[in-house]
């Protein structure tokens, strides 16, 4: 979409608050459609990272029914992740994988470079 409607639901969201929004927020569609600019469709985040974290959370509803599950980086199943480890390298999302999926990863990788 254009200009003009990429910021519409900021202005909308402004008036919403009275104010000018705070420096660094976004505007979220709690539908996901960005052309739904509706008062009741719209969440002001705080920051950049807390928007990404509302969409992380509806994945994981979507696909589990609960929001504290995340997707495993190599085998793609959600879980809790109080059964996984956590992974941030360099300034990237943090990732989420299961020990033995990561151990399996490597041994694949390891065969198939034995292999050439």
């Amino acid at each position: 979409h254009n200009s003009k409607s990429a910021l519409e639901h900021m202005v909308i969201a402004s008036k919403a608050l009275g104010r000018p929004l705070p420096s660094g927020a976004q505007v979220h569609h709690v539908d996901c459609d960005g052309l739904n600019n509706k008062n009741d469709n719209l969440v002001i985040c705080p920051s950049k990272s807390y928007h990404k974290l509302l969409h992380v959370r509806m994945r994981a509803i979507a696909a589990t029914g609960n929001p504290e599950y995340r997707k495993c980086h190599f085998c793609k199943n959600w879980d809790d992740p109080s059964v996984m480890r956590v992974i941030n390298l360099y300034g990237e999302p943090e990732r989420y994988e299961h020990g033995e999926c990561q151990r399996k990863y490597q041994r694949d990788r390891s065969v198939k470079r034995k292999e050439k």
